[in-house]
């Protein structure tokens, strides 16, 4: 796991055209998942498992029904 101040770091080093589709594939699929909803695998290897996105409020997909 990348601490806060040097993850805040590398994404800033990165350029600006960075989308948040590429900064999420980069970053968070290897244990949130494709879909956001956390991966089993990951669960197995960290303390606290990873969040299911799909259901925090700010997301694309919260409300929706799905």
């Amino acid at each position: 796991m990348i601490p806060g101040p040097v993850l805040a770091v590398l994404l800033a080093a990165r350029a600006c055209g960075d989308s948040g589709a590429a900064l999420f594939q980069a970053w968070c699929k290897s244990c949130h998942g494709a879909d956001g909803r956390g991966t089993p695998s990951a669960t197995t290897r960290l303390e606290v498992p990873p969040a299911d996105l799909k259901a925090c409020k700010g997301s694309r997909s919260a409300g929706s029904g799905s």
